[in-house]
């Protein structure tokens, strides 16, 4: 299991994205999620191995803390 990214779509224009209408990287990060990727798509063409990405949302809270 491995954390995903939607910045693997690069610049390709169409919306909604999909899997195999890839464009351009756009940065380093972006180009680290589509290693892993593809090392996943070659651990399952070598060994079999099922591999899943997770994609995960950055949510933000405020937290308000009160000093009695």
């Amino acid at each position: 299991m491995k954390t995903a990214s939607s910045l693997v779509y690069g610049d390709h224009p169409v919306l909604p994205k999909k899997e195999g209408q890839e464009g351009n990287l756009l940065s380093p990060y972006a180009l680290t999620k589509r290693v892993d990727e593809e090392y996943g798509k070659l651990c399952y063409k070598l060994y079999g191995l099922d591999t899943y990405g997770i994609l995960l949302h950055l949510i933000a809270f405020k937290s308000i803390i009160s000093f009695v």
